[in-house]
């Protein structure tokens, strides 16, 4: 492995949880013995940690910390160079569970990567909150980049912040695909700083720019489809009748299941043989209805896109492994857990979330500073990571390569560009022969008196004209290419003598016998009109010479810029 700099390749830890087998990462603390083991939180600011002393008091579970990630230590009081700030609400975003009041810290922590090693953040300004409640079973590093504001004095950086501000990554950005347990515990891959381009396919990404003021991962669901249920066959779960443009969802990896409105469990329930449980508000599911399911190679694919127009869209498929999850203590009653379905019945707190079982066939890659980010299908089985950075939008670097798939508008507003380009020579081009035109029914008036001459003429009309060969003729110049959105495109003064349109405009003289106004109308009329088709052509040559120059000098600026 290759070290990049720029990013950070987190290295996984080990599988845990209580809702399904989990790929976690870790976070190390001075004072501990061996590191926390968490999971990715994508809309989350803050690393929250299971409080080593509390959050196992009272249990039985055998080895109840280990399960909870939680290393052997004794309290964050422990740790060198941390403040505790006090209590406060931990804000989940959105608000999934009711949840406790924790203790908050700010220190420094450290990162295990498979590119750079250990790092640590040197300054105290990370956000750690310690807390008991069991809905968390497992801590959390938040991937968003809302800062933490406590009072008016005093506001600490996000984790990723941190590690920008310390140099370890060059932009508020991350990849992230959750793992698959079912496929021999292929573990999950989280790069901050930028994203693993063998982890996911390119062939159909969605683009979504974040709107709303809280900058949420917010994508449009059009279609949930089974295949292969209890019933067999394949059966619709989102019914264009009664939700005409899909459902608003967030992706959302702090919680494992997915959450939809109650309805839509309903028809999973009928689809998959499931039974609803309520004080957990989960559905179960019995051994004969999963030796079905097996049997027929039951799948779920979620059709995804940015908003409700859908102008590029994915779909995700999900294999019957991949949502056959078993509930552990404390959600099951026995250690040999339950064997259940990763659904809950969203509330109005809650929203409709994708959870982190969508992502395990799903890869996220999000740029905090330019407000956008992309939904694609995970690639498994990669046998080595090929990391690309993610530029910084203040960064000065002509190194865009880790922006390929997050600069669209860019790419589209170069199109924009050139296309308006292409109309305004179009129009010189037309104006050019026009004029020419005018030039030539203006040489055949016959002049039969040496009186001023009126020069009107009636307007043309604009009718389409061909080559000779019978072929409309078109500008061959336009060459597709990537343009990078962080830099801005000039025309250099030296490539192009004039900007375009700017060519001063050449009036041909109204009367073209101007070789002897005091000769007879009646007199040597052949040899004025040599005369006359002599100075004509000369300034007609001039001008088309002249005009034609700055035509193409603008078309070959404008195939530069396009390329």
């Amino acid at each position: 492995m290759n070290s990049t700099s720029g990013l950070l390749s987190l290295a996984p830890g080990e599988w845990r949880g209580d809702d399904g087998n989990w790929s976690t990462f870790s976070v190390l603390v001075d004072g501990a013995s061996g590191p926390f083991y968490v999971l990715p939180a994508t809309g989350g600011s803050q690393i929250w940690l299971p409080n080593p002393i509390m959050a196992c008091q009272g249990s039985t579970i055998p080895d109840c910390n280990g399960e909870r990630g939680i290393p052997n230590y004794t309290s964050l009081d422990k740790a060198s160079g941390w403040t505790q700030y006090g209590t406060s609400n931990m804000s989940a975003t959105p608000p999934i569970f009711e949840i406790d009041r924790a203790s908050f810290w700010f220190g420094s922590v450290g990162w295990n990567s498979v590119n750079s090693g250990d790092i640590e953040t040197p300054d105290n300004r990370t956000t750690i909150a310690s807390y008991t409640d069991r809905e968390y079973w497992l801590g959390l590093v938040g991937l968003g980049n809302d800062p933490t504001r406590f009072d008016m004095q005093t506001m600490l950086s996000s984790p990723l912040q941190a590690l920008k501000d310390a140099g370890h990554i060059g932009s508020l950005s991350y990849g992230y695909t959750a793992g698959a347990a079912y496929l021999d515990e292929e573990a999950g891959s989280l790069t901050l700083g930028g994203y693993d381009e063998a982890r996911f396919q390119s062939d159909n990404v969605v683009n979504v720019t974040m709107k709303d003021a809280g900058r949420k991962l917010q994508l449009q669901m059009t279609d949930i489809s089974v295949s292969g249920g209890i019933q067999g066959g394949i059966k619709t779960l989102l019914t264009p009748e009664e939700l005409p443009e899909g459902l608003s969802v967030l992706l959302d990896s702090s919680t494992a299941q997915l959450w939809l409105p109650a309805d839509v469990c309903q028809q999973f329930a009928e689809a998959f043989g499931l039974t609803y449980q309520e004080p957990l508000n989960l559905y179960t599911i019995d051994q004969t209805s999963r030796g079905t399911l097996h049997d027929h190679k039951a799948n779920l694919s979620f059709t995804i896109g940015a908003g409700s127009t859908l102008e590029t869209s994915t779909t995700i498929v999900l294999p019957f492994r991949a949502y056959d999850l078993t509930l552990f203590p404390p959600l099951a009653e026995t250690s040999a857990g339950a064997s259940y379905f990763p659904l809950r019945n969203a509330t109005a707190e809650s929203g409709n979330i994708l959870g982190r079982v969508f992502l395990q066939e799903a890869y996220v890659v999000v740029d905090w500073e330019r407000s956008v980010f992309n939904v694609s299908r995970t690639t498994h089985a990669v046998q080595s990571p090929r990391l690309v950075p993610i530029a910084s939008i203040d960064s000065t670097s002509s190194d865009t390569t880790g922006n390929k798939s997050l600069t669209r508008g860019g790419q589209a507003g170069i199109v924009v560009s050139c296309l308006i380009l292409l109309f305004a020579i179009v129009a010189v081009l037309w104006w050019f022969r026009r004029r020419r035109s005018r030039e030539r029914d203006r040489k055949a008036l016959t002049i039969g008196t040496v009186e001023t001459i009126e020069t009107g003429w009636e307007k043309p009309e604009l009718m389409a004209k061909e080559s000779k060969s019978g072929q409309f003729l078109e500008l061959d110049f336009l060459r597709g290419g990537e343009a990078d959105s962080t830099q801005l495109l000039e025309m250099s003064g030296s490539e192009v003598e004039r900007e375009l349109m700017s060519t001063e405009v050449l009036e041909m003289e109204g009367d073209l016998v101007q070789q002897d106004v005091k000769k007879s109308v009646g007199g040597d009329k052949e040899a004025n009109d040599k005369e006359e088709k002599k100075v004509g052509s000369v300034h007609e040559l001039e001008a088309r010479q002249f005009c034609e120059r700055d035509i193409w000098a603008s078309v070959n600026a404008l195939a530069e810029l396009c390329e």
